[in-house]
């Protein structure tokens, strides 16, 4: 079977095997997601290979593309399994990889409107590797962005179901109330978790 043929593809020449998956990703090729997760569960000691290949971009892209619940859903687990390992590959200053991780955030947030447990564990992950800049993505999504070198304008329609779309992770995460709630400086303002929002 074709999973079979992956799986031996995947052990015995494992750059190969992701550099293939990188350039044939696609909407329709879950198969290869899936061959993806099982090379990542069982070979964790080869994912610092996906910085050699254009795996990530590749990822990032189609995923922020997708409305698919499933298909979102195995890509999201192929992150939480990808990310811990290339945490400074991935906010490296040239390319700055951030902006679309953030990016595919706000879009899978807009997807699974209702608490869902993959897009919780991709919350947890991107706060547990990145916690300052992404309270300050979740804050002021333009400026974060802006500030990392993304050249594509933030539409702000996107803010409000971003941050609507956030409250229910944070109240998960040990995050301390005042550093939820308050804006990039103190400016007194009282109300909620994000400032200037009714």
């Amino acid at each position: 079977s074709l999973d079979t043929i992956l799986s031996i593809y995947s052990e015995t020449r494992p750059r190969p095997f992701l550099h293939d998956v990188a350039l044939t990703l696609s909407p329709t090729c879950t198969h290869l997601l899936h061959a993806l997760i099982l090379f990542l569960q069982r070979h964790t000691m080869h994912t610092y290979r996906i910085t050699s290949t254009c795996l990530l971009e590749e990822l990032l892209a189609l995923l922020v593309t997708l409305d698919d619940a499933t298909v979102l859903e195995e890509g999201i687990k192929c992150l939480v399994m990808i990310l811990p390992h290339v945490p400074y590959w991935l906010s490296r200053s040239e390319p700055n990889k951030l902006p679309a991780l953030f990016r595919l955030y706000a879009h899978v947030v807009t997807v699974f409107v209702h608490a869902n447990e993959h897009v919780r564990l991709l919350f947890s992950t991107v706060y547990g590797l990145f916690p300052g800049v992404f309270l300050w993505f979740l804050r002021a999504p333009d400026a974060c962005l802006a500030h990392l070198g993304d050249s594509v304008p933030w539409d702000e329609n996107d803010t409000l179901p971003l941050q609507r779309g956030c409250d229910s992770y944070l109240g998960h995460r040990l995050v301390p109330h005042q550093l939820a709630r308050l804006g990039p400086a103190r400016d007194g303002r009282a109300g909620g978790m994000w400032p200037g929002r009714a």
